[in-house]
């Protein structure tokens, strides 16, 4: 193979704009959007200096005994690809669309569908969460809260926290999660009008306090346990004393609907 004549100068420059290369494609993965980077070729093509002439990048590589950085860019598509899902995934609102991911890795989707570099769009159809992922994780957070503000049921809190609140979706992901099947008719009746009336007004309450007032309103062979603690497995001591401060504290320490006044004593009363 014959080569041509180049200069000393034309392989500085040419090192130059590989080095400069890298750092548009590193620059633009910081910034999360590889969409607007060209691939080595053209960008050589456009910036190569009067001291290499007419010699391509791939004639230049040679001269110097390396190879054209041609996968620089494909290797941190794949890298910004796998952060990308990643933040998806831990935000419990974030996509569970492809489209907009590859829409950041490359300004033409198709080369990545079905181009040399389908193994990105692979990745992140393989890996992306699904609705169903979401609200599970969802499922997840709500029955494992006692402490967040009964507000509304759990369906509900769980189409707020995917910002999907396909009830035939949740209902059937629901389906897989063992403890709300243990505890459905409870929490079925606390996600009701009829106990949701019974809570305006008052202090809110919170899910585990929620709970055990629902059960303790309710006859409880509709549920798998009496209390919070029966609930994630444990029994919870002096449930009738919880329940009665919550009835205290709910009706100001006044008389109730029922007509019954709760009231509390000290050890020295009669």
């Amino acid at each position: 193979m014959v080569f041509s004549v180049i200069s000393k100068a034309a392989e500085v420059e040419y090192l130059k704009l590989v080095e400069d290369y890298k750092k548009l494609i590193d620059e633009a993965f910081i910034k999360g959007d590889l969409s607007k980077t060209p691939l080595w070729t053209p960008y050589f093509d456009s910036k190569k200096t009067e001291e290499m002439g007419s010699t391509t990048g791939q004639s230049m590589a040679r001269r110097l005994g390396t190879t054209e950085p041609k996968n620089y860019i494909y290797d941190k598509r794949f890298e910004l690809a796998k952060k990308l899902v990643e933040a998806e995934n831990l935000n419990i609102k974030g996509s569970t669309i492809a489209q907009p991911i590859y829409s950041r890795i490359a300004k033409d989707v198709n080369n990545i569908l079905y181009g040399k570099t389908k193994f990105i769009a692979d990745y992140v159809k393989n890996n992306l969460d699904t609705p169903q992922i979401k609200a599970k994780k969802a499922f997840e957070i709500v029955l494992n809260s006692p402490d967040a503000l009964w507000t509304k049921g759990i369906y509900g809190q769980v189409g707020d926290l995917t910002g999907n609140p396909n009830r035939g979706l949740i209902g059937k992901v629901a389906k897989t999660i063992p403890e709300y099947q243990k505890n459905k008719k409870i929490f079925e009746y606390m996600a009701g009008d009829g106990f949701m009336r019974t809570l305006k007004g008052s202090v809110p309450l919170t899910f585990k306090d929620a709970l055990e007032t629902a059960i303790n309103t309710k006859d409880t062979k509709i549920t798998g346990g009496s209390s919070w603690g029966q609930l994630k497995g444990y029994t919870a001591p002096n449930n009738a004393m919880k329940f009665a401060k919550q009835a205290f504290r709910q009706n100001k320490g006044g008389v109730s609907p029922e007509g019954t006044q709760v009231k509390f004593y000290t050890p020295k009363e009669n």
